[in-house]
């Protein structure tokens, strides 16, 4: 018998498994492979390898902004991003409000409703411990008064009497003093 004789090592494919001269298999990308060692054309023995996708787990969300000040009635967008970049789990996050009779949110567009402070949050769907949140400051919308009407527009009143005048200021819907 000769002694000296080495086995070979052979990979089915390279692109998921490769195998050294020593047995030693690397997972190169998920799929499965067959590692084969040969002593001979009759002399050998096979192992199915399986390479399982390596996970890089989400570790951060982000928004573009951190705080915002708005008057009611307008939107504001916020951009979510998920760290790292080349995370294998989804980016998707998922939006809420801390108050939604002040704002709402849908995919990020914040609709301001009543004046008030609200928290958005983006929480990562892979590890919903991850998020970030933006704090929203609502202010009341000002609308001006544009006119003042009075109930007459002449009167006549005898010496020592008095008359009422009424004045309306429009419109009615005015955020000043009545």
């Amino acid at each position: 018998a000769n002694c000296n004789v080495k086995p070979t090592w052979t990979t089915s494919d390279a692109t998921v498994a490769t195998v050294k001269d020593d047995g030693t298999v690397t997972g190169v990308k998920a799929g499965t492979a067959t590692i084969t060692v040969a002593y001979s054309e009759t002399v050998k023995a096979t192992c199915e390898v399986t390479v399982k996708a390596k996970v890089i787990p989400v570790t951060a969300v982000k928004l573009d902004k951190e705080t915002a000040e708005v008057t009611e009635g307008d939107k504001v967008k916020l951009k979510a991003s998920i760290e790292p970049d080349n995370t294998t789990e989804t980016k998707d996050v998922i939006w809420t409000t801390s108050d939604d009779t002040i704002a709402t949110v849908v995919d990020g567009v914040v609709t301001t409703l009543e004046p008030g402070t609200v928290t958005i949050t983006a929480t990562s769907k892979a590890n919903a411990s991850i998020n970030a949140e933006c704090k929203i400051t609502v202010n009341r919308r000002v609308i001006p008064v544009t006119a003042v009407k009075l109930d007459k527009e002449t009167a006549e009143v005898t010496e020592g009497d008095t008359v009422k005048l009424k004045a309306s200021i429009e419109p009615d819907n005015t955020t000043e003093t009545k």
